[in-house]
């Protein structure tokens, strides 16, 4: 999507002085009385935290201008800081990422306060208490939370700072990153100054796994290779694969490279390891017959013509669903040809599709003609086309669409981990 450009409105007007009055009063009067404990659930995993009366934010006093601003929002992050370490403490346990964390800040503030303006006050002093950079922008008369960023999220709303930050604007009521701005401008209230420069940004990268209940989704894969049929029968965890699928969407270079489960690594890549060493397969062989497992064994449906729309699925989330499109088969192939062979595979961006390219590691140049098969030169090094989207191809088949096409751009993909 098009990115919005930040505009910061440097006039405090009289409106938004009585809007965040109003706004402060209602996070003091919304938040539940009596000292009590509040229970959470976050896909399938549960907890409670202690929450008292006392921790509420502070109203402020006089005219209304940033620093006011700033003042109420220290004021509130430091009566919300138990709350928060206790947060922090749950999460932990449970090895939350900073994603899962913020989550579950939204989540007691949803229980906590009624009303998008007040959840955006108190989200982003929970938030700040938490230790991340968290603030506040003003668009049509509402407030959103406005949540630091180490990187830039796809189909979201965004702005960058002068000084490089990235900060996604958030709806706390709904929820969601808003997909778009509502307005062309918005007003920013930074409370940088005030806390100092040491907040973090939320980190977006996955390099493991939570610890979330198991809640058991079970499928059968079948497929044909050399007329010969194969079925695997997998049993994930659905409250996980519901995990990624909420998380934010990120560019598709990004998804070639994130850690597989260790339940796909026993339940997919080395039954299929085993199938390949049963048979003696190696180079062209042992890739077919990992093209033919993607081609056969998962449904092709363009995201436009989804409810959800468009959306780059994990590994963990193609294997469980009904139907993918052509990024998402791509990078189950690039994961499976390396995670299964350890070949080298990259990623191509081709017009309107993705696709992938694999090196046979040590196999000898084939026999048939260079113009028969579809050559990509990377680092010196030849890769051949593997298109899981294109049915009833080989390795070195392409789309006549990109037959002799250069890609649009290359994603080079690691070695596979596992993670927990």
């Amino acid at each position: 999507m098009e990115r919005n450009k930040f505009q910061k409105n440097a006039s405090k007007e009289l409106v938004w002085l009585v809007f965040f009055a109003l706004v402060c009063c209602s996070v003091g009067k919304n938040l539940h009385a009596q000292e009590g404990s509040v229970g959470l659930e976050l896909y399938g995993w549960k907890t409670s935290v202690a929450v008292s009366a006392a921790q509420k934010a502070l109203v402020p006093k006089g005219a209304f201008n940033e620093e006011k601003f700033a003042q109420s929002l220290k004021a509130a992050v430091a009566k919300l800081a138990p709350l928060a370490a206790d947060l922090n403490a749950h999460a932990s346990r449970s090895h939350f990422n900073d994603w899962l964390k913020f989550k579950l800040a939204v989540a007691l503030v949803k229980k906590l306060w009624k009303g998008q303006d007040a959840q955006s006050f108190a989200a982003a002093a929970l938030v700040r208490a938490m230790g991340y950079n968290a603030d506040l922008v003003l668009m049509n008369k509402r407030l959103y939370l406005a949540v630091q960023l180490s990187r830039k999220i796809y189909f979201g709303a965004i702005f960058t700072q002068e000084s490089g930050e990235i900060f996604g604007i958030y709806d706390v009521e709904c929820g969601e990153f808003l997909k778009k701005l509502p307005s062309p401008s918005l007003e920013f209230f930074d409370a940088t100054q005030t806390f100092g420069a040491h907040a973090a940004a939320l980190n977006l990268d996955i390099e493991g796994f939570p610890t979330l209940p198991e809640k058991i989704a079970s499928r059968k894969i079948k497929w044909t290779f050399q007329q010969k049929p194969y079925t695997l029968e997998l049993a994930l965890n659905k409250n996980l694969v519901d995990y990624l699928e909420g998380f934010p969407q990120m560019e598709v270079d990004w998804y070639f490279n994130r850690p597989l489960t260790s339940a796909v690594k026993a339940q997919v890549v080395e039954p299929l390891q085993a199938i390949i060493r049963k048979n003696k397969w190696t180079g062209r062989d042992a890739v077919n017959f990992l093209l033919q497992f993607c081609l056969d064994g998962f449904k092709y449906k363009d995201d436009a013509k989804t409810t959800r729309g468009e959306h780059c699925n994990f590994v963990e989330e193609t294997l469980l669903s009904d139907y993918c499109d052509c990024e998402d088969r791509a990078v189950l192939l690039s994961a499976m040809v390396q995670g299964v062979l350890g070949y080298d595979v990259v990623g191509l961006q081709l017009p309107n599709h993705i696709s992938a390219a694999v090196h046979l590691n040590h196999e000898p140049p084939s026999a048939e003609p260079a113009q028969a098969q579809q050559r990509y030169d990377v680092d010196g090094r030849v890769f051949l086309s593997c298109d899981p989207s294109l049915m009833n191809s080989e390795i070195g088949d392409v789309n006549p669409l990109f037959k002799n096409m250069a890609p649009e751009r290359i994603i080079r993909v690691e070695k596979v981990k596992f993670a927990r």
